[in-house]
Order: structure tokens, then C-alpha cells, then sequence
């Protein structure tokens, strides 16, 4: 049976996976949320020993690090392509999860509301990212907005990554 390991950028996409994965919910296969900026760290040795050859790497990045105002997006760009190139050797497969431009704008996008602050009533959108990581019921939330999972985590794959596979993979619903 294969294993799942999502590395996402915060922990704000941590509490989306959380969420998405949990009893009830399933929107997708489940398996261990980390913190771990693909695009911006090198994966550790000791990081990639730790996989099996059965386990399934979903890679959750910002489309923004490579396309945005970030001092040298071709530094993101390398980054995340020799962090694949390394987990293919130690893993069965890997999924990249491009959002959009970050995950406030795959929410907009997926659900009725029209600035972030609107999900959880946050007075700023920096407050927004820990009104949702203390949030104890995201899903109603979303649900509420009129959450649909066919329009989240559905962005095309910048066309220097190739050959991986994309949210499709993961998803139960």
C-alpha cells in the first residue's frame, strides 16, 4: 500500500491538507502533512532516507516564487526541479501541486467570496492566516462560501516542470 507525504509551504496549506484529508471530508488520499518549501529548500539527505519506495511525494508550492516579485525566481525554479530530480530516486511517485498564485487565491477562486478575509470574518489578511490555522471547523467554513473542490489545486504545471503528475492523483471526490 502506498504512503503519502505532503510537503507543503506553511502551515496554512498544512491546515488545508489536514482538512481536506479528515474523516468526514476525504477529499483526498491521506498521509502526513510538513512544512517544507520545495521551491525554496534543498531537501536534506536525511530527509530523503526517510522515504520508502512506496511512498507518494505531493509537492504544494506558489506559483507566485517562480512568477512573482521574488529577487531571482530562476533560483525557485532550479530548486524544485533538483528536489525532483532527488525524490524520484528514493520514492514511487511524485504529485506538484502548483497553486494558482498562492493558496488565498485558490480559495477565492474556488469558493463565492471575493477578498480572503471573508472565509473566517478576519479583520486583515495577515490576521486571515492565523484565524484559519486556529480554525476549528475549516470545512463548514468553506462550505459555507460554497467550497467546490473541482475548482481548487486545478492550476497547469509551469511548463518547465515535466512529466509529474498533478492534483488529479490525489483527489477522492
Amino acid at each position: 500500500m502506498n504512503k503519502y507525504i505532503y510537503y507543503v509551504e506553511g502551515e496554512d496549506e498544512q491546515k488545508i491538507v489536514d482538512t481536506l484529508k479528515s474523516k468526514g471530508n476525504e477529499y483526498i488520499i491521506s498521509g502526513k502533512a510538513i512544512v517544507f518549501n520545495m521551491a525554496r529548500d534543498e531537501i536534506k539527505k536525511s530527509q530523503l532516507m526517510s522515504l520508502n519506495k512506496n511512498t507518494v511525494v505531493v509537492i504544494v508550492v506558489d506559483n507566485d516564487l517562480f512568477f512573482g516579485n521574488f529577487s531571482n525566481p530562476e533560483i525557485h525554479k532550479q530548486r524544485i526541479l533538483k528536489n525532483i530530480s532527488l525524490l524520484k530516486k528514493y520514492c514511487k511517485d511524485i504529485v506538484v501541486i502548483i497553486q494558482k498564485e498562492n493558496l488565498e487565491d485558490e480559495i477565492i477562486r474556488s469558493t463565492s467570496i471575493k477578498k480572503i478575509e471573508e472565509l473566517l470574518n478576519s479583520l486583515s489578511k495577515s490576521e486571515w492566516k492565523s484565524d484559519l490555522i486556529k480554525e476549528k471547523n475549516l470545512m463548514k467554513k468553506l462550505l459555507n462560501k460554497k467550497f467546490d473542490f473541482d475548482k481548487f489545486w486545478k492550476a497547469d504545471l509551469p511548463k518547465f516542470i515535466k512529466n509529474i503528475k498533478t492534483s488529479d492523483e490525489i483527489r477522492l471526490k
